[in-house]
């Protein structure tokens, strides 16, 4: 009996189709987070160098100033900040009953707050003069040792800018001028006249807080 049982092949086994390649999500998502995380310390950067460079760079009024095609008259906006140019003959006498000039100053800038003379701010080129009904303090400019300024919103739809005037000796004495009413004219000519009187090219004011303030409390 043969007992030999003849050798059949095996068929070929069918090829494994090819594997898909698949990226991880976790690397898309680490993708994003550092293309994020590079944006934001490239605008640190560029932020911290505009700071030490220029403090008023970021804050810079001349765009406001020329870009501002508001038109006060058809608006009913009065704009307290004034130039001699642009005073009264009634402004101009109180400023001579008062005698707020020496005989050297020239006026720059004359601010009366509420226009009624209670509260009045004149800008020369030698001092800061204030007077709060009858109580009168002047600052020399060559005595300012810097100027914050402060950002503020009141609930009744107002904006201000706050000047805190700082003395070489501590003291401090502070200027509120609603945006509408000239704000941006008053810290332009105030920076001018410091570097006039100074021979400096930094800018005086240091604006180092947006503060919003409703009814008057922070």
């Amino acid at each position: 009996m043969n007992t030999n049982i003849p050798f059949q092949n095996s068929p070929p086994a069918s090829p494994e189709p090819p594997k898909k390649s698949y990226t991880p999500v976790w690397i898309i998502v680490g993708l994003f987070v550092f293309l994020f995380l590079v944006a934001v310390i490239i605008g640190l950067v560029f932020l911290f160098e505009e700071l030490t460079s220029d403090p008023s760079a970021l804050f810079s009024t001349e765009a406001t100033l020329e870009g501002d095609e508001t038109n006060y008259e058809e608006e009913g906006i009065i704009t307290n900040v004034k130039m001699e140019n642009e005073l009264e003959q009634s402004e101009l006498d109180h400023i001579q009953k008062k005698k707020y000039l020496n005989g050297s100053e020239s006026l720059i800038i004359y601010y009366d707050k509420w226009d009624d003379q209670s509260e009045i701010c004149i800008l020369t080129n030698e001092r800061l003069i204030y007077d709060t009904r009858g109580n009168i303090t002047s600052i020399p400019l060559s005595q300012i040792e810097t100027i914050k300024k402060y950002k503020v919103h009141y609930d009744e739809g107002l904006m201000a800018d706050v000047f805190v005037i700082i003395s070489k000796d501590g003291s401090r004495s502070k200027v509120e001028i609603v945006e509408h009413e000239g704000s941006a004219v008053f810290e332009r000519e105030l920076n001018d006249a410091q570097k006039n009187k100074n021979g400096e090219n930094t800018s005086w004011i240091k604006k180092t807080r947006v503060c919003f303030l409703i009814n008057g409390t922070d």
